[in-house]
């Protein structure tokens, strides 16, 4: 399998994507920017699926895949020279979580909530020396043609390897206020269009917060400053968090709460 997989999944889903320029709002990026976790080095991108390219990729994409030195100019890959990146053995993963998104966004939402959720899965990038890192993908749309075909797309990929070798095979997709969420740990059969909302997280929204900014590497003065909290009430969420989730450390913490698609 390879880059002509995932093309295809997005060629038979054009009806779904954008037919027409869409003008992108530079602010909406750094909103969106803000939902996304990132809880080790990461890139981020955005796509035009009008013709299917990157729009722009950041340094950062260089220093952690190519380990090529930052320079001024550079040629931005081809999403074909991206893709073949992608572990062999994840690529059909990767077809089948394009397919379940467009299913999840075109079929399962009505189009005024399309730019509301994350979509979220992992799979294996090659890196400068050969070997493969384990990524967070994530996902949100930008923006919309007047006929709501998807336009522009803001990816971030977080390399997660550090805290975790295996995949969970599994696609979630996250409300970005507040509304309900859903996830598919069954992905062998993309045609099939149900979706299972979340089961109800032991977490609160304020854990959630702190779990977020664990996640990012902040320290507890950093949390506390950032929520207008004390710092006694960042290390009882903490202890909370660890308790919850069975581990024994904030790294336990962090794996559990990518694998069972908490953040």
């Amino acid at each position: 399998m390879d880059f002509k997989a995932i093309q295809s999944v997005w060629a038979e889903h054009s009806q779904y994507l954008a037919s027409e320029v869409t003008d992108l709002d530079m602010s909406m990026v750094n909103q969106r920017m803000a939902a996304l976790v990132c809880p080790g080095p990461f890139y981020h991108y955005i796509i035009d699926f009008l013709e299917i390219k990157f729009d722009n990729i950041s340094e950062s994409y260089w220093e952690m895949i190519t380990g090529e030195p930052t320079v001024e100019k550079r040629e931005i890959p081809s999403v074909e020279a991206f893709i073949q990146q992608i572990h062999p053995d994840d690529l059909a993963h990767v077809a089948r979580c394009e397919e379940l998104a467009s299913k999840f966004l075109f079929e399962f939402l009505e189009p005024e909530q399309l730019l509301k959720y994350k979509v979220s899965y992992c799979f294996r990038l090659k890196v400068a020396d050969g070997s493969y890192k384990m990524m967070l993908h994530q996902a949100i749309g930008l923006t919309l043609d007047p006929a709501n075909g998807l336009g522009k797309v803001l990816g971030v990929h977080a390399d997660i390897s550090h805290l975790t070798k295996s995949n969970n095979y599994q696609i979630s997709f996250f409300h970005l206020e507040r509304g309900p969420s859903y996830t598919r740990s069954s992905l062998s059969d993309p045609s099939e269009t149900s979706f299972l909302e979340a089961p109800t997280s032991p977490v609160s929204s304020r854990e959630a917060q702190v779990l977020r900014l664990i996640s990012e590497g902040k320290i507890t003065r950093e949390i506390a400053m950032l929520l207008s909290i004390s710092e006694a009430t960042v290390r009882k969420h903490r202890e909370n968090l660890l308790r919850k989730t069975s581990s024994a450390n904030t790294a336990q913490l962090v794996a559990h709460a990518i694998r069972a698609g908490l953040i």
